[in-house]
């Protein structure tokens, strides 16, 4: 077997195929045996849109939400002085797209299969964590780094 590595692709016996080419198949392939579905957590308001979504196996968007669902997230100041973001994640926090297509244009445009303006996993696993630093007393009885572990786990 012949192979040359090029800029743009790769060259195997002759024949060319482009990066897209096998970025391409590549995502058919771990979108089929993952059932990858698009995750999209996000809340609107007065100075724009904090929004986290994620191409993620069907199986561990479920596990996210129930662990996530009613947990307070505090994102600071991030449209500026007296713009604190902050809030309780909800049902209406969450939106599942399982149309393969959307899920394949995702992951063209973001190969990671991450984009966020503002991560609500990292809201939470820092807020955890710092509280752990801070009073390990006030937290609720499953919020400890083995749960921070877990969310991780899913993530990737």
């Amino acid at each position: 077997m012949n192979i040359k590595y090029k800029k743009d692709g790769i060259e195997i016996n002759g024949e060319f195929l482009s990066l897209k080419t096998i970025t391409e198949k590549c995502n058919d392939i771990a979108i089929k045996e993952k059932d990858l579905v698009l995750f999209t957590m996000c809340w609107e308001g007065r100075g724009g849109d904090v929004t986290e979504r994620r191409a993620l196996p069907i199986e561990n968007v479920l596990k996210l939400q129930e662990i996530l669902l009613g947990r307070r997230v505090d994102f600071g100041e991030i449209w500026g002085k007296h713009s604190e973001v902050y809030g309780d994640i909800c049902k209406d926090t969450f939106e599942i797209d399982q149309d393969k297509k959307n899920v394949k244009i995702f992951l063209t445009k973001y190969p990671n299969g991450v984009d966020y303006n503002h991560s609500f996993i990292d809201a939470v696993t820092n807020n955890i964590m710092e509280m752990l630093d801070e009073d390990p007393d006030s937290l609720a009885e499953d919020e400890n780094e083995e749960l921070v572990d877990e969310i991780y786990a899913l993530i990737k």
